[in-house]
């Protein structure tokens, strides 16, 4: 339901249609633009467009519209939950843990065992951090996985990398901060015992 709408100018036509030695006939035309995942529904998000080439008042009549090849972002979920070391079940559960999410150096290996992670944490939903609360869980819904597009095309998971930032009153951080998860289509996967 949304529209993006691009004109070329007078001078812009005029250098698309150039006489053949700076035609650009044959050359592709890209309109870039960024959206926003509001909701990630099944884990498949499907988009497709219609454009409306030399159309401005979109009439079918004047020529109708050509529709795009639909393409689709695919989307999972992580839930971590912190623990204090050698406890496990309903014990030992720690809220007020701070983590952040990063995406891996190798986002597609066949193993997200190792995983590191550079540059900045990225932000879900407005947020950078996250903190363990109720039975010491982190919910971090929305990761990225795939899409079918740009390689690997369509891959079923991906890596991302966890490091605790701030541990819980009482607690230090870990010598090692730094927790590889893999991130599925469709799921939440779940990192116990961080």
């Amino acid at each position: 339901g949304q529209t993006v709408t691009m004109n070329f100018t007078a001078a812009g036509i005029a250098w698309l249609n150039a006489a053949p030695v700076n035609s650009q006939a044959g050359k592709k035309v890209s309109v870039v633009f960024s959206g926003t995942v509001t909701s990630v529904g099944d884990g498949v998000i499907k988009n497709t467009a219609v454009l409306w080439p030399n159309n401005p008042g979109f009439d079918p009549a004047v020529r109708p519209p050509l529709p795009s090849n639909e393409v689709k972002t695919n989307w999972g979920d992580l839930q971590v939950q912190k623990r204090a070391a050698g406890t496990s079940g309903a014990q030992g559960t720690l809220n007020g843990a701070v983590f952040e999410v990063y995406n891996a150096v190798a986002p597609y290996a066949a193993s997200c065992t190792g995983a590191v992670q550079p540059g900045s944490a990225i932000t879900v939903n407005g947020a950078t951090q996250f903190t363990s609360a109720g039975t010491g869980l982190i919910t971090i819904p929305g990761l990225f996985v795939s899409d079918s597009e740009n390689p690997v095309v369509n891959a079923l998971q991906r890596c991302y990398v966890l490091k605790e930032v701030a541990a819980p009153t009482g607690f230090v951080l870990p010598t090692n901060p730094y927790t590889a998860v893999t991130v599925k289509i469709d799921s939440t996967t779940i990192a116990d015992n961080v």
